[in-house]
């Protein structure tokens, strides 16, 4: 479910957050030392099962189970609690908005005893910030937002470029045309590393191969996902990659006989016959490593970054994949990923070029950090979705 949630991937250029250090985006990226930080960090405590850690999870959402983003993160969630035992006590709020309201919510969390807070919605970053700036003896932790020198905020994200890339590799594997589907809620950051990983990917398998999208312009709109999906079919499109939580797509492919992709959960259950596969999103590894550093007094304000090298995305494949898809082009697929696991290889290294020609990426440069976060290039070979002037 995504309706709340229109603003959990604008991008960071936009809101002007800077940070501190940027460096190279591979493996678990750290930035922002907390002696660069303003004020103190929060008190530190003994913390155990008679005294346990208190996480909160802020969900934008009006379910945590939407079979997708917001699973992703209550399966993190979850595994965080599993891992910790009984020094750490987790729990969550739904329906939190993008807005002001969401102070006065985290002042309620507080109030309640809660010793660390998480957003996972890119829209709560301003709000938590204010809450952050108001609590100063507790933790924050919020997806894709660098902390601006808070000692007790630091930010999280994963690598979708790269579990798109491969699965565009397997959805150019298996399609019989020249033209693959895509479902695409809006044009920002997030969702271009996407979609245009997911192309650079199909392209390395068949250079002429065309992604149709269509952006939706809403996060959760089953009526207008489902007609997106038909859209891009009726052109030809026997392989839909959706980019958006709406399970609907994936039983709408599987009832025209097309195979699709889904977005960081496995939702295979709903459409298995024609399940290729998912990119799934692991934040448990950044925030297991951010609560350590609380249990142990070792936190500092930093920005981590994980990608294959650190297991933050990991692939799903389905039947499909190896039913459909030859052994060689099976093989380089997992080549590539064996390459993004060890950090030989980088999704956006060019050249690469954009919809209008222009270079986007120089050749023999990588984007850094920061060019992941304000992305705002569409890949060559992608129709109907630009960026916005």
């Amino acid at each position: 479910m995504r309706d709340l949630r229109s603003l959990r991937r604008l991008s960071v250029g936009a809101v002007g957050v800077a940070a501190a250090l940027v460096i190279a985006a591979c493996g678990t990226t750290s930035t922002t030392a907390e002696k660069e930080a303003t004020g103190a960090k929060p008190a530190s405590a003994k913390y155990d099962a008679s005294n346990p850690l208190n996480v909160v999870v802020l969900f934008q959402s009006e379910t945590p189970n939407d079979g997708g983003w917001n699973e992703s993160w209550e399966r993190a969630r979850n595994k965080i609690e599993e891992h910790f035992g009984g020094k750490v006590k987790t729990s969550y709020k739904v329906s939190v908005p993008d807005t002001e309201e969401t102070v006065n919510i985290v002042d309620g969390v507080v109030a309640d005893g809660a010793d660390v807070v998480i957003g996972v919605s890119y829209g709560q970053g301003p709000p938590l910030l204010k809450a952050a700036k108001k609590h100063p003896d507790v933790y924050f932790i919020q997806s894709q937002w660098k902390s601006p020198g808070l000692a007790n905020f630091s930010g999280v994200d994963v690598a979708p470029e790269q579990g798109y890339y491969l699965a565009g590799m397997a959805a150019a594997a298996a399609s019989k045309g020249k033209t693959i589907g895509a479902v695409v809620p809006f044009a920002v950051p997030f969702v271009l590393r996407e979609i245009n990983g997911f192309a650079l990917g199909a392209q390395s398998i068949d250079p002429s191969i065309k992604v149709s999208g269509v952006l939706t312009n809403s996060w959760f709109d089953p009526s207008k996902d489902v007609q997106a999906a038909q859209a891009v079919m009726s052109k030809g499109a026997n392989v839909v990659a959706r980019f958006l939580d709406d399970r609907a797509i994936d039983t709408a492919a599987q009832r025209k006989g097309v195979y699709w992709v889904g977005t960081g959960t496995d939702t295979r259950k709903t459409a298995p016959k024609t399940f290729l596969a998912t990119p799934m999103w692991n934040w448990d590894g950044v925030l297991t490593t951010l609560i350590d550093s609380i249990l142990n007094d070792q936190w500092t304000s930093q920005f981590l970054y994980a990608d294959m090298q650190k297991d933050g995305v990991t692939m799903a494949w389905g039947d499909a994949f190896k039913e459909k898809i030859s052994a060689a082009d099976q093989q380089k697929i997992a080549d590539m990923e064996k390459a993004f696991k060890s950090g030989e290889k980088q999704v956006f290294t060019g050249p690469i070029t954009d919809v209008d020609g222009k270079v986007a990426v120089e050749d023999g440069q990588s984007l850094d950090l920061d060019g992941l976060l304000g992305m705002n290039f569409v890949v060559q070979g992608i129709t109907g979705v630009r960026v916005k002037g």
